[in-house]
């Protein structure tokens, strides 16, 4: 009897078990019929809009990039679909739930209607978006619900067949319903079939494999980061990348970046004015740029020698790795670069204005203290301080080069609506050099620097400005297989400031990356023409992430340090009269003032910058700017160190790892941005005309944007 009620148990717990499997294999091939479905109207989609608005581009990209695209589509669909259908996946704890159970098939049914017409609408919408602006969904979208309802309403019935979608989508509705039932039932004979013919184990391996499958699809990849925007680049093709992605995608994308937005305040023309009465400048409403206004001086020599002017944008150059140089004990982060270092101009009293590649690469280009600009519906305004426009203005055809894909953060399309003529991101990259190696960020930083020089030896009648943002010394640290790592013999106290384990690793990118630098300006130098007609400038985007300062006060302005290097021929020094101050104070609003003033003749630029090759040029806003800490000299229009008894003082404007607001830097140290501990204070008059700057610089901006192209002047 005992016997017998132990294999009735067994039985019992078999048959509860099977249930179990089976009531999960229902629910995950549910899940999977809905997702298929939701690719295949996204394939569909896709390929009526290819044959739209891009007939000829497939025929256009090689066999490497059609096969690229394929497979990025495919992830794409399959990520955007079952996150889509997710909640029919959900669904299936109905199923567990004896007196719901039997609500599960219209449950399902429910979800996966509303799933396709959203997957459908966005479809129809991301097609009839590029159709009237020519790009995918982007966060401009979000502007339309900020119009006139009616108006918007009549527009969209006039200009586009709404009708006949309402119909068609009315159509497809209809039909989906048997659609659904057939392809679920399909997927669920194909699901329980294979669970009947497993044992237990079987049965758990199958059901581990429909757990695995789900979130691969889910994240749309199995590296370290999932399927995301930066992925849509496989092709030097527009079209092609943006049918990379779908309407969902896009969508997503771009209701992400609006949510970054943020609310921004409004600031009127009068505004503006008491903005520059407290930077000591005078003007009115009528003449708002007058205060930013810059001549630059007529030079008979530069008429005739417009150079190229080359500017390396670095990941992570920190001035602080820079001061752990020490090659008598082995320490060498400076690799081939060293040579240039200490031949040509170097600045380490200098500062990154943003604390980020993207912050850096917005307030760079026009100013803009908004690190998600290029992502904004604002990002092909016309802004003030675009430092572009007076080297087009002089001639010059503007290119950027970056190891990374043109798509990330919207750079290209942002870039391009700034002036940037050309843009070659890893896709072209590799196209030059099918070898390059790269890594998780993008193709590694020789590379990048033999395209620049490629670059400039092509036939150009133009001359050219070239701007690059390396990527290789960016978390997850690695260098190419032909380097080796060195062995760093640091005190402790120093290893232990770095947030990391491979501590070598990290010394070793950062040479890597100076050093691809240092052979690229070798290069350029032993090419006599380059040599006698390229400027080479070059900075950090921002300092090396993760060395914590807040038990550092001495070293919390180097926090935001990065060094300013340019190689310029003698000729052009001696032409524009160069005085170079190696203790010079600067920062990333200062780089394009000063290469605008060498090289370029005649004319006017609109700036808050400084030229640190001048003792001569007054300058309006003389100070060393970052988002979080400010540096100016007292009783001054100068920024340079004439004698080691002038005092500098620094200001803390939103750093959260300092409770002071400022200190005194009067030590004549190599870099001046190391403090002394016993000179910090609280005394708030001291930091007026930062605080005022900073303010003044974020009013612009916000002052910029409220504008239409046409209303902007100079």
């Amino acid at each position: 009897m005992t016997m017998t009620n132990e294999i009735n148990k067994k039985m019992t717990v078999q048959s509860g078990f099977k249930t179990i499997g089976s009531q999960l294999c229902t629910a995950f091939a549910t899940f999977f019929a809905s997702t298929a479905i939701g690719m295949a109207i996204l394939a569909i989609g896709r390929k009526i809009f290819l044959e739209t608005f891009g007939p000829t581009a497939i025929q256009q990209i090689s066999e490497l990039e059609k096969i690229t695209f394929i497979q990025t589509s495919l992830l794409f669909d399959a990520k955007f679909s079952s996150t889509i259908f997710l909640p029919v996946l959900i669904s299936g704890i109905l199923l567990f739930i004896p007196r719901l159970k039997k609500y599960y098939p219209k449950t399902t049914c429910i979800f996966s209607y509303a799933g396709i017409m959203l997957v459908l609408g966005l479809t129809v919408v991301q097609h009839y978006y590029y159709d009237t602006y020519k790009q995918a969904i982007n966060t401009f979208i979000f502007s339309l619900f900020k119009e006139d309802p009616g108006a918007v309403l009549f527009t969209i019935i006039k200009d586009y067949p709404v009708l006949p979608a309402l119909f068609l989508i009315i159509l497809f509705l209809l039909v989906y319903y048997p659609v659904f039932k057939y392809v679920t039932a399909f997927f669920n004979w194909v699901f329980n079939g294979i669970f009947r013919k497993l044992d237990k184990t079987g049965i758990v391996l199958f059901l581990i494999l429909q757990v695995f499958l789900t979130v691969f699809i889910l994240r749309g990849s199995l590296t370290t980061f999932p399927l995301r925007q930066d992925n849509l680049n496989v092709s030097r093709n527009t079209i092609i990348n943006i049918a990379t992605g779908n309407g969902p995608a896009h969508f997503y994308w771009a209701y992400k970046w609006h949510k970054k937005e943020g609310q921004k305040p409004f600031v009127s023309a009068r505004d503006l004015v008491m903005s520059y009465l407290n930077n000591g400048m005078e003007t009115t409403t009528d003449n708002l740029t007058a205060p930013l206004t810059v001549k630059i001086p007529e030079n008979e020599f530069l008429d005739k020698n417009k150079p190229d002017v080359v500017v390396a944008i670095m990941e992570s150059m920190s001035t602080h790795m820079l001061l752990l140089d020490n090659p008598r004990i082995g320490v060498d982060v400076y690799g081939s670069f060293r040579q240039h270092a200490e031949s040509d101009f170097l600045f380490l009293n200098f500062l990154s204005e943003g604390n980020g590649t993207s912050d850096t690469l917005m307030r760079l280009f026009t100013g803009a203290p908004d690190m998600n600009l290029s992502t904004s519906s604002n990002y092909d305004k016309k802004f003030f301080l675009n430092t572009v426009r007076p080297f087009r203005e002089h001639g010059y055809h503007v290119i950027f080069i970056t190891s990374g894909r043109s798509s990330w953060r919207n750079i290209g399309n942002f870039l391009t609506a700034q002036g940037v003529d050309e843009i070659i991101d890893e896709n072209g990259i590799r196209e030059l050099f099918p070898e390059a190696t790269s890594g998780t960020w993008g193709i590694d930083d020789e590379y990048l620097f033999k395209t620049a020089y490629r670059t400039l030896t092509r036939k150009h009648d133009k001359p050219l400005l070239i701007f690059m943002l390396t990527i290789t010394n960016h978390p997850p640290y690695r260098v190419p297989d032909n380097v080796t790592p060195q062995t760093i013999p640091l005190p402790k106290e120093i290893l232990q400031r770095f947030p990391y384990d491979n501590t070598e690793t990290i010394f070793a990118t950062f040479r890597y990356a100076n050093n691809s630098l240092g052979n690229f300006i070798s290069e350029v130098k032993n090419n006599p023409r380059m040599a006698e007609k390229t400027f080479i400038a070059a900075t950090g985007d921002h300092n090396l992430r993760g060395i914590g300062y807040s038990n550092r006060v001495d070293e919390v302005i180097l926090g935001h340090s990065v060094p300013f290097y340019i190689y310029m021929p003698k000729a052009y020094q001696k032409a524009t009269g160069v005085s170079y101050d190696y203790h010079r104070f600067g920062s990333h609003k200062d780089v394009m003032s000063t290469l605008a003033k060498h090289a370029l003749s005649g004319g006017k630029m609109l700036t808050t910058g400084c030229d640190m090759l001048s003792d001569t040029d007054i300058c309006n806003y003389p100070f060393s700017y970052n988002d979080e800490v400010g540096i100016y000299k007292k009783n001054s229009s100068y920024m340079i160190r004439n004698s080691n008894s002038e005092e500098y003082i620094a200001c803390f404007i939103r750093n959260p790892e300092i409770s002071y607001k400022n200190v005194l830097l009067n030590t004549p140290r190599i870099t001046g941005l190391q403090a002394d501990p016993s000179k910090f204070s609280n005394t708030e008059e001291l930091c007026n005309d930062i605080e005022s700057y900073d303010q003044l610089v974020h009013d612009i901006y916000h002052y910029n944007i409220t504008l239409k192209d046409r209303e902007i002047s100079r």
